[in-house]
């Protein structure tokens, strides 16, 4: 059973790829025996074999569609981790917390990284250096914009540590004063 499913599915890229190919002639008999052959496997008895033109044909437009799945998923992925750490951030800045830039810095950054990865393997299937040359500028700028979040992650957490620090000296120089330290980044 699992092989007559496996057959068909098969059967039915197979006719994906030939019909995608209308102009050549070749591929319109092609196209025909196809028609005419139940599944995979009874086409690849009657013809003796899948012509390389065709087998490539159909290797291109499998690699070709998980491509562009992979893609909508990195994008997606980015897209949801910066959706999640707005409303963090959101909520952080309704509470007046100093982590709060810290935060959205790493969630944006992580973001774009996602985003990169899509932009990446966005060349694989691309066909024109028009295309490629645009794609190369966008990678370039997010590029570029992680660098920039990545300095601004630093300077923040300098910033944060310098805070942290002024706090806990002047928790020890007066002891009655401050019995309590609250940590800048919300938790006790």
């Amino acid at each position: 059973m699992r092989a007559h499913r496996s057959a068909a599915l098969m059967s039915d890229i197979w006719r994906a790829t030939v019909y995608e190919q209308k102009s050549c002639a070749k591929r319109s008999d092609l196209r025909i025996h196809v028609a005419d052959c139940g599944s995979f496997a009874s086409f690849f008895k009657r013809t003796g074999g899948i012509p390389m033109t065709a087998t490539i044909d159909m290797l291109e437009l499998v690699i070709e569609r998980f491509v562009e799945i992979s893609i909508l998923l990195l994008e997606s992925f980015g897209i949801c981790v910066l959706v999640v750490t707005a409303l963090k951030s959101f909520y952080r800045w309704i509470r007046h917390d100093d982590a709060l830039r810290l935060e959205l810095a790493e969630g944006i950054s992580l973001a774009l990284e996602f985003k990169m990865g899509g932009e990446v393997l966005r060349t694989v299937i691309v066909r024109e250096w028009k295309e490629l040359g645009i794609l190369g500028a966008i990678i370039a700028l997010r590029g570029l914009l992680t660098f920039l979040i990545h300095w601004e992650i630093r300077n923040e957490e300098q910033a944060l540590e310098k805070k942290m620090r002024a706090a806990l000296e002047s928790a020890e120089s007066d002891p009655v004063k401050y019995t309590e330290v609250e940590m800048p980044d919300g938790k006790d």
